[in-house]
């Protein structure tokens, strides 16, 4: 709903409405990662007490704008009587300056109920103009974001490796695995296997060849390109690649903690400056209200000297501008 009355600025409620839900959900949001990601909690409270001050300003808009609607309308509905009372006073002196001194009066006190309403208004505006610097997170996030990627460009050398090193083992176990079917009893496993050895065993060709690939991949890796490839030392390889190949999941595996935690911290920061933005709005579309409020204000003091009729009839219609611009948002 949108007032747009003459002298009042438009206040566009739905938006004020609008701006409060969205601002709770992501306020929600942001909770839940700061929590998850155990994130910048002091940021997290520093929004809550806002929210409730945005909260205690829809209350106190509400409020005030139905208690200055209801007592103007009053006082208007007065001056209308006196109005009339003036009317059929006719030529009667007495009955005329009675008239005015109660029209008087009654111009004297009618602003007062909307003075402290707009005290309260202003109060409200006041406290959720404290905004937010996003300046103070941008950096977080631009680090954030630059860890991530960091993390997640080298993500794919280590899964590589992985697979690189899960190959190289699966040679060796295959080629243990072998020499076990084929009676590892039957070999000295201290010494040096050999093609006669491997002949030995009475192999078939296949399972030969993977023992004769096995030796030939772990002489590579060996820093003394003479020494024996022993049975014992293609199990001590196959337990070493064992531990590499659990050191590099590991290692994957906290990178991919990694990169949730930077998304999630940067979820965060992004719900934060939504939120910022979103409040700002609010502040923004509430000065108006306090404009208006301001503006009756504003008349009502250069209303307060002048002849008496027609102060009187400038009253009634100023408050009835006014009123007219109260009443929706007294509703919303």
């Amino acid at each position: 709903m949108k007032t747009n009355n003459n002298d009042y600025p438009a206040l566009d409620l739905e938006a004020l409405r609008s701006t409060r839900d969205s601002l709770s959900g992501h306020a929600i949001s942001a909770q839940v990662l700061s929590i998850k990601y155990e994130y910048l909690p002091e940021v997290l409270d520093r929004f809550k007490r806002l929210r409730g001050h945005i909260d205690a300003a829809a209350r106190g808009l509400n409020s005030a704008s139905l208690a200055s609607k209801v007592d103007l309308e009053f006082q208007v509905k007065k001056l209308r009587g006196l109005q009339a009372e003036g009317a059929k006073a006719g030529a009667s002196a007495d009955l005329l300056v009675e008239v005015e001194q109660d029209l008087a009066s009654t111009l004297s006190t009618m602003f007062i109920p909307t003075r402290k309403a707009a005290i309260s208004v202003s109060q409200c505006l006041a406290n959720i103009s404290d905004g937010y610097d996003n300046g103070m997170t941008s950096g977080y996030s631009d680090k954030l974001q630059w860890d991530q990627q960091v993390a997640m460009d080298a993500k794919p050398a280590l899964e590589k490796a992985l697979v690189d090193l899960g190959g190289q083992r699966k040679v060796i176990r295959d080629a243990i695995e072998a020499i076990e079917k084929a009676g590892v009893e039957k070999i000295n496993q201290q010494i040096g296997l050999s093609i006669d050895q491997i002949s030995a065993l009475g192999m078939a060709p296949p399972e030969a060849q993977l023992v004769a690939f096995a030796i030939e991949q772990m002489k590579k890796s060996l820093a003394n390109i003479n020494e024996a490839v022993t049975f014992m030392s293609m199990l001590n390889e196959s337990d070493r690649l064992l531990r590499e190949i659990h050191g590099l999941q590991d290692r994957i595996k906290q990178i991919d903690r990694d990169i949730e935690q930077f998304a999630g911290k940067i979820a965060f920061i992004r719900e934060i400056h939504t939120m910022s933005a979103q409040c700002d709005r609010y502040a923004q579309q509430y000065r108006q209200a306090d404009h208006a409020f301001q503006k009756f204000l504003a008349f009502a003091k250069t209303n307060a000297t002048g002849e008496i009729k027609e102060r009187t009839t400038a009253a009634i219609e100023e408050a009835v501008r006014f009123i007219a611009f109260l009443t929706p948002v007294s509703l919303s």
